[in-house]
């Protein structure tokens, strides 16, 4: 007899959900680097989609035990392998009469170009820059290591106090603590993706570099986004890459493809080609934190309470970038005003990024807020230290969510 979870989800053991949820993108992996004078292009297509529709099917209709960080793991990996396997296998031989090929080295570098200056995904640009060649040991990754998961763990331990419900309330009733929230759990995000990145680094560098790393080749993956000046900055250079590949691959090169063509490659339409191309990316991101939600909530709480609320969000986020391009470019090419870099000016620019980001931050968070927050995993012994201490702080306990 199966058992199922709030969300109508079979329940699993850890290690077989993992298996049902990872292991049809190793087989679409391998069939993506086979060549195709061993495996034809209509043959590969054919074996895809029954690998492809599974990518969507388990996350969906299974989850682990916990039903904790790796099972959303296992939600947003899939939807995004799916679509980047979706361009390997259709998209390139249908659109740009491409075999269905890549190498292993190029995928490779897909991954890692997320946390590495010097690597562009396939077919991208790659700019020449010079590079410091100062190197440093693998130890000196240690501390921003530590560091970040401190300071994940310690703001977790305060967000992690919040229902659902309770971050309703305060949205409604509390503005001032909503605040409070929003500048929480996006720098907790911040600090928890770059641990992440800088365990990637310490890997790389012991297992391919021999211990040593050139500092000038690694970048932060979450580059605190709130501390852009436009939210073109924010998503394009401070916000993590993890995903980009596959949102390029899939949305921005295609639809930059098809413009372009129909338009004979007229230079007066590039621009719009540029940002319908870059809207795409911000639909398809869209798609996955919508889909994430549906896993977890189910499909009739989910087209009762949440369905679209992902797609608002970065839907908007993705309006207000290209219009900021726009401006951009009147401004700089018709009206030809120079450029003001004040104290001033970028005080209000920051101020206009963070009140966006907070405008729109409820359409981010309340279907992962119904998830819980509780259930994300901790790194270090700091979120039972801070959570003991709120506990036995009457005052600031008092500002603490129902789950204290």
């Amino acid at each position: 007899m199966n058992i199922h979870d709030e969300a109508g989800r079979i329940i699993l053991p850890v290690v077989q959900f993992g298996i049902y949820a990872l292991a049809p993108i190793l087989l679409l992996g391998c069939l993506a680097v086979t060549p195709v004078d061993v495996i034809t292009t209509r043959i590969k297509q054919t074996l895809s989609v029954p690998l492809l529709t599974s990518l969507l099917y388990f996350p969906y209709n299974y989850c682990d035990e916990e039903n904790g960080s790796f099972s959303v793991f296992c939600q947003i990996i899939p939807f995004v392998m799916f679509l980047r396997f979706l361009d390997i296998f259709w998209i390139a031989p249908l659109l740009y009469k491409q075999e269905s090929y890549i190498t292993a080295s190029e995928l490779n570098i897909e991954l890692w170009s997320s946390i590495r200056k010097d690597l562009k995904p396939h077919r991208e640009k790659t700019k020449v820059r010079p590079v410091k060649e100062e190197k440093k040991k693998f130890y000196h990754l240690l501390p921003p290591i530590i560091l970040n998961a401190v300071v994940y763990d310690a703001l977790a331990a305060w967000a992690k106090t919040f229902s659902a419900e309770d971050i309703l309330f305060m949205q409604k009733n509390n503005l001032l603590q909503s605040f409070v929230f929003f500048l929480v759990v996006v720098n907790a995000l911040s600090c928890l993706l770059n641990f992440a990145g800088k365990v990637m680094q310490l890997v790389y560098c012991i297992a391919v570099e021999h211990g040593t790393y050139c500092p000038d080749n690694w970048r932060l993956m979450m580059d605190y986004p709130l501390l852009g000046l436009s939210l073109e900055e924010v998503w394009s250079s401070r916000w993590h890459r993890i995903l980009r590949p596959a949102w390029v691959a899939s949305a921005f090169k295609p639809l930059y493809y098809i413009v372009r063509t129909w338009t004979n490659e007229n230079p007066k339409y590039k621009q719009l080609a540029i940002g319908l191309a870059s809207m795409a990316v911000f639909v398809v991101s869209g798609m996955t934190h919508e889909y994430v939600v549906l896993c977890n909530t189910g499909w009739e709480l989910y087209k009762k309470t949440f369905i679209g609320d992902q797609m608002i969000f970065f839907c908007t986020h993705g309006i207000l970038v290209v219009l900021e391009k726009a401006v951009k470019y009147i401004y700089t090419k018709v009206l030809r005003l120079p450029a003001m870099n004040s104290g001033v000016v970028r005080m209000v620019l920051h101020c206009y990024v963070i009140g966006v980001c907070y405008y729109f931050f409820h359409y981010f968070i309340n279907g992962i807020a119904h998830w819980g927050l509780w259930r994300l995993d901790k790194i270090t012994p700091v979120e039972d230290i801070v959570r003991h201490y709120l506990l036995d702080t009457p005052y600031l306990r008092s500002f603490c969510g129902s789950l204290l």
